[in-house]
């Protein structure tokens, strides 16, 4: 009932619901609870409902979770047996970034690569450890070439972006580029490094050119380790603030015209794909 409430008080307003705790006691009532949590708040962005077993085992159509809203960009289900129908809902989300799925031990990466290569989903972030090896995880990451993060470790791709991450915020803030500093010839003819930086070269071949000018998360995932530093912007038109931040290009792009103001440097991730509508979110993947 308190959960209906908040959907009821909240509606579309609401972007963040953790019901891990609050569902694990819930039995089954018709029509579902979730039905009319999520038919009223259709905004949710972030969705928790780890360890609901008990709410979902009583679902009599077997049709375990349902829908989910289709804005949802981050989503925890872990310690949940997840039907089929499940995975589809979840895998055609379109604006899914993360999925973590830990110890849902009924799933199998062969189902996870069955539905990564019908939907093709852009995910920054997969989480499904403890869950039956059938297929290699290579073959899920060829079939999702755009995780960061696998299993709560950095991919190949994660690596090397959240380098150019770093490299791209100590351009922008004027400091030096290690690796593309100028050099100046002596003349016994040795070289030495310059104190002058060179341009950075953000359209080299190893990295999308895109990323530099598109939202940071497309390159720090959601993680929120030293190497995420960035400039922060709080966007009091869209209520983005209180440990929340949009990165500078969201800032530029995505909330021009907003009562947008810099709040300083710091780790994290950028939340405007989150908590707004993110227009800086391309990724040039390609299969």
């Amino acid at each position: 009932a308190d959960l209906i409430m908040l959907a009821l008080t909240s509606g579309p307003r609401l972007k963040i619901l953790e019901a891990s705790s609050s569902l694990s006691q819930i039995r089954h009532t018709d029509p579902p609870v979730l039905n009319h949590v999520f038919s009223v708040a259709n905004n949710i962005s972030e969705l928790d409902l780890s360890c609901c077993n008990a709410f979902v085992a009583e679902s009599p159509d077997s049709r375990g979770l349902g829908s989910f809203p289709p804005t949802v960009a981050s989503l925890r289900l872990d310690q949940l047996s997840l039907t089929s129908d499940d995975l589809l809902s979840i895998f055609s989300l379109q604006q899914l970034l993360k999925l973590s799925i830990v110890g849902c031990t009924n799933v199998t990466t062969g189902n996870i690569w069955y539905w990564a290569k019908t939907y093709s989903p852009v995910l920054l972030e997969l989480d499904a450890r403890e869950v039956e090896v059938t297929k290699p995880w290579s073959n899920v990451l060829e079939e999702i070439p755009s995780l960061l993060r696998l299993n709560n470790r950095r991919t190949s791709r994660g690596t090397k972006v959240i380098k150019e991450h770093v490299r791209v915020e100590r351009w922008r803030n004027g400091g030096r580029d290690p690796k593309n500093a100028g050099k100046r010839k002596h003349d016994d003819g040795s070289t030495a490094t310059s104190n002058v930086a060179a341009p950075l070269n953000i359209g080299s071949r190893d990295i999308e050119p895109t990323l530099t000018t598109c939202c940071s998360i497309l390159r720090t995932g959601f993680s929120k380790d030293l190497h995420t530093e960035q400039e922060m912007f709080a966007c009091w038109t869209c209520s983005i603030d209180s440990g929340r931040f949009v990165c500078c290009t969201c800032a530029t792009n995505c909330h021009q015209g907003h009562d947008a103001v810099p709040v300083g440097y710091g780790y994290g991730h950028c939340d405007c794909a989150l908590l707004s509508t993110c227009d800086s979110l391309d990724v040039p993947l390609s299969r």
